[in-house]
């Protein structure tokens, strides 16, 4: 679906492989108590992916396992994404 994006990015060669997409979903959040949120947050748990980003409607979400990045886009200026 146009504007609707989640990507999966892995360190290693996944055993599991990422299966539904969550983003499609109007008003989908990773910190909603849903079906669906338990749902992601299994997918997350079985994939183990480095990251996890997703752009839906009307929310966003940046999941990381590298502290490093996660240190760096907390410390980041809403500007330094449009660099």
């Amino acid at each position: 679906m146009p504007g609707f994006d989640e990507w999966y990015i892995f360190d290693l060669v996944p055993r599991n492989f990422p299966t539904r997409n969550y983003v499609n979903r109007f008003g989908f959040s990773v910190l909603d108590e849903s079906d669906a949120t338990t749902s992601f947050w299994e997918q997350i748990t079985k994939t183990q992916p480095l990251h996890a980003l997703g752009a839906g409607t009307p929310n966003m979400f940046f999941l990381t396992r590298d502290r490093e990045t996660f240190e760096r886009v907390l410390q980041a200026e809403p500007t330094d994404v449009l660099r």
